[in-house]
């Protein structure tokens, strides 16, 4: 059931998404560019209360970057489309601040400093099972 969850940022993607095994409640996916190189880690920590994700971006470009759970655990480059749609069970619209209900997947946005760093920690709505 751990390997269905990918994370998905714009012009990065993942690779290897393995649960910790010191941390039995954590996944943790590599974030990787289209070409390889490491751009930080997405680490989704299960708890009683729900579902947190902690993402830590390296090496981007400054500015806003879309944070996404995606429906198929596969991040295959050059432009990451095996990973399908965003995470959607209730069927709801696209965008966060849609006023119709937003899919699961669609996560606040990434601000990435002039360093090419970041870090987001959100709570993701939702269970473990449902993905």
């Amino acid at each position: 059931m751990r390997s269905v969850i990918l994370i998905g940022f714009a012009l990065a993607g993942c690779s290897t998404i393995v649960p910790r095994t010191s941390a039995p409640n954590d996944v943790v996916a590599q974030l990787r560019a289209a070409d390889g190189a490491d751009r930080g880690q997405a680490m989704l920590r299960l708890g009683d209360g729900g579902m947190r994700l902690t993402v830590n971006a390296v090496g981007l470009m400054p500015g806003v970057h879309g944070v996404h759970i995606h429906d198929v655990g596969k991040c295959d480059a050059p432009d990451f489309a095996s990973a399908k749609a965003h995470w959607n069970p209730a069927m709801k619209m696209h965008g966060r601040d849609n006023p119709m209900g937003a899919h699961n997947g669609d996560l606040p946005n990434l601000m990435i400093g002039t360093g090419g760093r970041g870090s987001l920690s959100v709570d993701v709505a939702g269970t473990m099972a449902g993905l």
